[in-house]
């Protein structure tokens, strides 16, 4: 549950976050199983409509390097991109307090499309929720 009344960008943002938060958690509990469990062409297969990757050198400690690579070749620099994209959107949503110079403009029009149909379905799954537990209105 949202820490705060948010707006609908905001309840999209947070919804992503703990999606890719709970993945990313998931990934580091199975990390044999998710290389073993699908056959390898799956992964060639696009799940959803992703920003556009960009080619960028960034400096890691070493720990932190040798963390990330345990997760194995091809995992780990996705593994890392979800665990910044979760710390974006917990700093878009103010879970992680505001910050003005982090404050950025609206998403993309893709972006604000995929956020739209998956803030539709949080609502409808928490309509059937609600309905399975009881709760009216």
């Amino acid at each position: 549950m949202p820490p705060k009344k948010m707006s609908a960008i905001d309840e999209k943002r947070y919804s992503e976050m703990m999606l890719v938060a709970s993945e990313t958690l998931w990934d580091f509990r199975h990390p044999d199983l998710v290389r073993t469990i699908l056959p390898r062409e799956w992964a060639d297969i696009p799940l959803d409509v992703v920003p556009e990757k960009i080619r960028i050198t960034l400096r890691v400690d070493s720990d932190v390097a040798k963390f990330f690579r345990k997760l194995g070749r091809g995992v780990y620099q996705e593994r890392m991109n979800a665990v910044l994209r979760t710390f974006m959107l917990a700093r878009l949503t103010e879970i992680l307090g505001a910050d003005q110079e982090l404050m950025l403009a609206e998403t993309d029009e893709l972006g604000k499309l995929y956020l739209s149909q998956e803030a539709d379905l949080l609502a409808q799954l928490e309509t059937l929720r609600r309905r399975r537990v009881g709760i009216r209105g």
